[in-house]
């Protein structure tokens, strides 16, 4: 057995550099669903559903330029009249 070719305390010569790199992207789109969340503790939970949409492939480079600001863990939370409204879609 040969000994892995990264090892703590240890550097050796045969050490690469990995990457990996991505260049276009298929987004799947989810329908909402009433889901099984315990840890919901007024109104209905709300879950993707299986079933989804492919959107057509794109650049990750066009994806990155035009998609939406990443939100903050406040603004990602539904209270129950949002997940409400969502589900009586």
């Amino acid at each position: 057995m040969e000994p892995p070719a990264v090892m703590v305390g240890k550097t050796r010569q045969s050490r690469r550099r990995r990457s990996v790199g991505f260049a276009y992207i298929q987004i799947r789109e989810y329908e909402p669903t009433m889901g099984d969340n315990p840890s919901v503790s007024y109104g209905p939970p709300v879950t993707l559903d299986w079933d989804y949409e492919e959107l057509p492939w794109t650049s990750v480079d066009y994806y990155e330029e035009t998609r939406a600001p990443r939100r903050n863990n406040r603004q990602l939370l539904l209270n129950y009249y949002q997940r409400r409204n969502i589900l009586m879609w």
